[in-house]
């Protein structure tokens, strides 16, 4: 880290929707809406004081270098000041080698004689911009020069700058905190190959299609009084509560379907129809565990009913 230390605050915003045939998933509260991207902030708790007259830089925060290529910058700050019209705020970001890549003015001198920015998002997707707005500039605002001079950025380190353009004493202000959310088109911040938006257990390096350790379970059928039986078993209850399994009839062309069954709290089934001659077998699909284990699919022993 090259300037004071940063508190890192890291946000991931998935989507419990995963892509693919047969695939399920078991999450432990509610769905996370499909479409959201990716996106990550940092937090900085600066308190840094802004002189009158004169300039300040609050501590850099510093993005990893990880590969991630930035769609959309946004900037929250909380400033306490007697007289916003006296304050430019501007962010600079560095390329990891230090060099400097970019600038852009986010106020120039807004809000007349009012006084502190308040939870003040600068975001250029805000539909009013910055300078028709007053003080304390509670919510979303366009800023003074749009910042999507730093899509396309990867890692680097930023800095917010603040510049108090009046001379009278008795009107110095101080930085509370200011933060960075950047949102990406593509990410996979546990490195596991699987995108986030479509991994069921973030943060755990798990090479698996839905990012999750790979667990056990097994399947077993039988006929039995008018019913086809049986259960799912595995170390991991989500993997055999609540889950479906289909019954086959082996043919000897495509198997066929005689029907489905959903697995009560204890893994088992029972599916009723009528005693037919054959061969037939249970299946259950893949399904992940949210946050805990991928289950694996499984296909039970072939059984003959005579």
């Amino acid at each position: 880290m090259r300037a004071q230390s940063v508190k890192l605050v890291l946000r991931l915003v998935t989507v419990a929707a995963l892509a693919g045939a047969a695939l399920a998933v078991v999450a432990p509260g509610p769905a996370v809406a499909a479409g959201v991207p990716c996106q990550r902030s940092y937090t900085d708790e600066a308190d840094v004081a802004i002189p009158n007259p004169g300039f300040t830089t609050a501590p850099e925060i510093d993005v990893p270098d990880d590969g991630l290529v930035v769609t959309d910058v946004d900037v929250a700050v909380n400033i306490t000041h007697p007289e916003d019209v006296d304050l430019e705020l501007f962010l600079d970001s560095h390329a990891p080698d230090a060099s400097f890549r970019h600038g852009n003015r986010l106020v120039n001198r807004d809000g007349a004689f009012g006084d502190n920015y308040t939870g003040t998002v600068f975001d250029d997707e805000a539909t009013t911009p910055v300078s028709w707005s007053d003080a304390p500039f509670t919510g979303r605002f366009k800023p003074d020069r749009p910042l999507s001079v730093h899509d396309g950025d990867v890692g680097g380190f930023y800095r917010l700058v603040l510049q108090d353009d009046d001379g009278f004493a008795g009107t110095n202000g101080t930085l509370l905190d200011w933060s960075l959310t950047f949102r990406y088109q593509s990410c996979d911040f546990d490195s596991d190959g699987v995108e986030d938006h479509a991994d069921s257990c973030l943060g755990v390096t798990a090479h698996t299609a839905t990012g999750c350790p790979l667990t056990t379970r097994t399947v077993t059928a039988k006929y039995k009084h008018g019913a086809f039986k049986g259960a799912l078993a595995s170390p991991v209850a989500g993997c055999t509560a609540g889950q479906g399994v289909t019954i086959w009839k082996s043919r000897s062309g495509a198997d066929k379907v005689v029907g489905m069954a959903t697995t009560l709290s204890d893994g088992s089934y029972k599916l009723k129809r009528a005693k037919h001659v054959g061969r037939y077998y249970a299946t259950s699909g893949r399904v992940a565990v949210t946050d805990v284990a991928e289950c694996p699919a499984v296909q039970s022993a072939t059984f003959r009913i005579r």
